[in-house]
C-alpha cells in the first residue's frame, strides 16, 4: 500500500506530538506493523492521513475489516491523493477477497465513481446553473435555424449534469458499514424470529438504509435485510 510523502508531512504538521508521529513511522518502516498501528490509534486527533496510515498498518496485518474501515475514514474531508489512494486499496483489497470482479464494466464503473466523489460539489452546482443560464439564453435570445439544436443539447447537458449532482449527493451521503464478524445472519426483520435470506460474509461492504434499536437495515449484493449491529462497524 501506498505511502506518499504528503501523508507524512501532514502528519508531523497535524498530529499532536512529533514524538508519537516519528515513533509510528519507524515503527512502520522497521515493518512492526502492529506497533505502528497501536501508535496511530492512541492519538487523540485523526486527520485523513492518520486513517489512512492506520488502513495500510491494518492490512500488512491482514486484519481486511479494519483496514476497510480504516480507509474510509480516512475519506472524509480528505485531500484529493488521499481520497484517491484510499478508493484505490479498498478496490484492491474487494478484489483480493473476491468481493468485486474485475471486468471492464465494473473498472468503468469504479473509475466513474471515483471521479464523481473527487469533484467539489460546488463545481457541480455551478455547472447545473450555467446550463441554466445557456438554455434560458437560447430561448430568448437565438432566432436562428440551429435554436432548436442547440436548446436540445443544452436540454440533454442539463439532465447529464443534474444527474451526476443527485450522484454525488448520494454517494456523499451514503452511510456505509463494514462486516467485522464472520458469516453475520442476514434477516427477513429486525428479529431473529425473522426467516434468514443468507450470510453476510466478513470485511463486506454495506450499506445502511435504516436503524432499529440492536438491528441496521442494510443493501448486500442487491439484497435487503437486518443484522445485528455488534456484527458491524460503521464507517
Amino acid at each position: 500500500m501506498k505511502v506518499w510523502l504528503f501523508v507524512l508531512v501532514s502528519f508531523s504538521m497535524t498530529m499532536h506530538g512529533t514524538n508519537d508521529w516519528l515513533a509510528g513511522y519507524t515503527a512502520y518502516v522497521k515493518q512492526d506493523y502492529m506497533s505502528a498501528l497501536q501508535i496511530y490509534e492512541q492519538c487523540p486527533q485523526k486527520n485523513a492521513a492518520a486513517w489512512y496510515m492506520m488502513g495500510n498498518c491494518a492490512y500488512k496485518l491482514e486484519q481486511y475489516p479494519q483496514a476497510l474501515i480504516y480507509w474510509h475514514r480516512a475519506q472524509r474531508n480528505a485531500p484529493v491523493r488521499v481520497l484517491i489512494d484510499s478508493a484505490y486499496n479498498i478496490h484492491t483489497v474487494k478484489q483480493e477477497l473476491g468481493h468485486m470482479k474485475d471486468g471492464f464494466w465494473q473498472s468503468m464503473s469504479w473509475y466513474s465513481t471515483l471521479g464523481v466523489r473527487i469533484t467539489p460539489l460546488i463545481f457541480l452546482q455551478l455547472f447545473v446553473l450555467l446550463i441554466w443560464y445557456l438554455l434560458f439564453f437560447i430561448w430568448w435570445q437565438s432566432n436562428d435555424g440551429k435554436r432548436r439544436t442547440k436548446m436540445v443539447l443544452c436540454a440533454m447537458s442539463l439532465c447529464i449534469s443534474v444527474g451526476l449532482l443527485a450522484f454525488k449527493y448520494s454517494q456523499d451521503n451514503k452511510q456505509i458499514a463494514v462486516a467485522i464478524s464472520d458469516g453475520a445472519m442476514l434477516f427477513a426483520g429486525p428479529d431473529e424470529s425473522y426467516s434468514s435470506i443468507g450470510n453476510v460474509e466478513k470485511a463486506s461492504e454495506l450499506e445502511i438504509y435504516h436503524t432499529r434499536e440492536h438491528w441496521y437495515k442494510i443493501g448486500f449484493q442487491g439484497r435487503r435485510g437486518w443484522v445485528r449491529k455488534d456484527s458491524v462497524t460503521v464507517v
